[in-house]
């Protein structure tokens, strides 16, 4: 008896309902996501601009790590990470520098840590509208 083959998704026919609902569908190109990309960044710029202003805002970052801990959230080895980070940052000058340029880093790792961050609150309604424009 043989293994079946495995028939990758550019070979495999697509059903015809399958085709007329993608056909009806919008095309998303990189150019969206590039502007995802870049609205995310230039939200991250702006929190870490306005950190760098004002270092008492990283209250606000701890404030929300420890609502959402008390709440029970899932995700306590990320959150500890962020709280680990901005306590150190606001200790040290170095950390301080480090928390700022992994707000403004585009690597993927820097990504990652932003995929999941303790930020809301920092920039109001009217500074996130500003970005969005």
């Amino acid at each position: 008896m043989t293994a079946a083959q495995p028939i990758s998704c550019l070979e495999s026919p697509i059903p015809s309902p399958i085709k007329s609902t993608l056909a009806k569908r919008p095309v998303v190109t990189n150019d969206v996501f590039a502007e995802m990309e870049n609205e995310t960044a230039l939200m991250f710029d702006a929190i870490a601009g306005k950190i760098e202003r004002e270092p008492s805002l990283l209250s606000i970052p701890l404030n929300n790590i420890a609502r959402w801990l008390a709440k029970g959230h899932p995700s306590v080895s990320r959150l500890n990470g962020w709280k680990a980070m901005i306590e150190e940052a606001m200790q040290s000058s170095s950390a301080f520098a480090a928390l700022l340029a992994l707000l403004r880093d585009g690597s993927p790792d820097a990504m990652q840590w932003k995929g999941f961050d303790p930020f809301p609150g920092i920039l109001t309604d009217s500074e996130l509208d500003a970005l969005r424009q």
